[in-house]
Order: C-alpha cells, then sequence, then structure tokens
C-alpha cells in the first residue's frame, strides 16, 4: 500500500498520468478496503480543483458545497433540440473552413462579431448545402 501511495505521488509530482496496467499492477495485492483508500488518495493527489480558490468565489466552504449539490445532476435539464439529420455535415463545413478561410483553429470563427460569422455561414451554406438550422447551430448563431 505504501510503495502503490508513494508511486502515485511521484507520478503527480512529475505531472505523469496513471494508466490502467500501472493501477492494475499497483492494486492487485491490495485488499478491497485498501483498494478504496487508494482510490481515495488517488483522487486527492489528482484532483484539479483548487478548493481554497473556488471557496474565495463563493465565500465560504459551505456556501460552495450548497452550490455544488445544488447544480449537480442539473445538466441534464438542458434541452436539446434533436434533428434526423446526420452530424457528419459538421465535418464539412469544419473543413471547408479550415481549407477556405485564414485560421488554424475552428474556434477561431467564434471569436468573431456575429454579423461576420452570419456572413462566413451564408458562404458556407451555400458551398457545402447544409441545413442552415445546422448552419446556425454550429455558427453559434440565433435559430432560423
Amino acid at each position: 500500500m505504501r510503495k502503490a501511495m508513494q508511486l502515485i505521488r511521484i507520478n503527480r509530482e512529475q505531472d505523469i498520468p496513471l494508466n490502467y496496467a500501472l493501477i492494475e499492477r499497483m492494486t492487485k495485492p491490495l485488499t478491497a478496503m485498501e483498494k478504496r483508500q487508494l482510490t481515495d488518495y488517488t483522487i486527492q493527489q489528482y484532483n484539479c480543483i483548487d478548493y481554497p480558490e473556488v471557496i474565495k468565489y463563493f465565500g465560504s466552504y459551505n456556501a460552495m458545497v450548497t452550490a455544488f449539490n445544488t447544480t449537480t445532476g442539473s445538466e441534464y435539464d438542458v434541452r436539446e433540440v434533436h434533428h434526423k439529420e446526420s452530424d457528419a455535415i459538421y465535418q464539412t463545413i469544419t473543413k471547408y473552413l479550415l481549407e477556405h478561410y485564414p485560421i488554424s483553429n475552428i474556434k477561431d470563427i467564434f471569436f468573431l462579431e456575429e454579423g461576420e460569422r452570419k456572413r462566413i455561414a451564408v458562404t458556407v451554406a451555400r458551398k457545402t448545402r447544409a441545413p442552415w438550422f445546422q448552419i446556425a447551430k454550429f455558427f453559434h448563431l440565433p435559430p432560423p
């Protein structure tokens, strides 16, 4: 158990991610309780949340925990309209943009003003024959 904890600590200090083979080797000789303890230790070491900094945003630990508990699971409450059309058109749109516009990252499009995005969207719609609702969704424009 101590060797496994040390290995996790060293990997974390060197910013090396754990892989399944390493985890399997470390946990094989451990009891079920030790595996749970090692899991908790691993989560503690690799946790990406800077709790002292986050607490500053909420004002107190209790307010932070309340906010986390209140919002957990609510991401499933977001209604999203689904259409029968294939999402493959988004790859076509992306390819067209990368080939015909001076961008290196597709996200650059989203930093443009809405009017510029709309102008590009009209051209892309003509060239790719994508349905307008998919074009609008891709370019973060108001729905038709």
